[in-house]
């Protein structure tokens, strides 16, 4: 009897729990908020995009393979509509021949 009870409670606890386990944010950074960038940075290369924007790495192709992301905080910056969600909004590029060149992060 005293089996069941124990089993009962820990299958409980474990329901109980399981929100709060399945709901853990697996995307680091997603509104790019946490950045040392203070204004209209455009053109970074990967090294300076990855330094300056926390839980990111660039991998652009663009420009032989340096990159150029924009990053825009504020809404000083131009280029189309504000941030979808806080301050930051990141401005990517295609390029080269038959646009084989591409900015990722």
């Amino acid at each position: 009897m005293r089996l069941i009870q124990l089993l009962t409670a820990t299958a409980g606890a474990l329901v109980l729990a399981a929100p709060g386990l399945l709901a853990q944010n697996l995307l680091l950074n997603g509104d790019f908020e946490n950045t040392s960038f203070t204004g209209c940075d455009f053109n970074q290369d990967n090294a300076s995009f990855t330094a300056g924007m926390a839980n990111c790495t660039a991998f652009s192709t663009t420009l032989g393979g340096a990159g150029e992301i924009c990053v825009m905080v504020g809404s000083d910056c131009g280029w189309g509509l504000a941030a979808q969600s806080g301050r930051v909004k990141l401005g990517i590029a295609t390029g080269g021949t038959a646009f084989t060149e591409v900015d990722q992060f």
